[in-house]
């Protein structure tokens, strides 16, 4: 018997995957909802949060379609996470 025994390895229990949330869920509810305040963690939707800036003028353009308007906004980057607070117009 072989002292050491090799076990297949599922790459997904080794790496941390998080489930993203659904992006759509989050443009409806910034269209529909009463809320007009929002602080949204981008790395909870986008798996890649370099690509911070790419998520945040797309979500623009299609508020913009949806005659919803940004009257206020702050983006704070950190290593980890983007935080992007913003109030909008209905």
């Amino acid at each position: 018997m072989p002292k050491y025994v090799l076990t297949k390895i599922n790459i997904y229990d080794k790496l941390n995957f998080l489930e993203l949330k659904n992006r759509d869920e989050l443009i409806y509810d910034l269209i529909f909802s009463d809320t007009l305040e929002y602080e949204i963690h981008i790395e909870e939707y986008i798996s890649d949060i370099y690509k911070y800036d790419r998520f945040i003028d797309d979500t623009k353009d299609i508020l913009k379609k949806s005659k919803v308007g940004i009257l206020k906004e702050k983006i704070t980057v950190e290593t980890d996470s983007v935080i992007w607070k913003i109030k909008v117009s209905k």
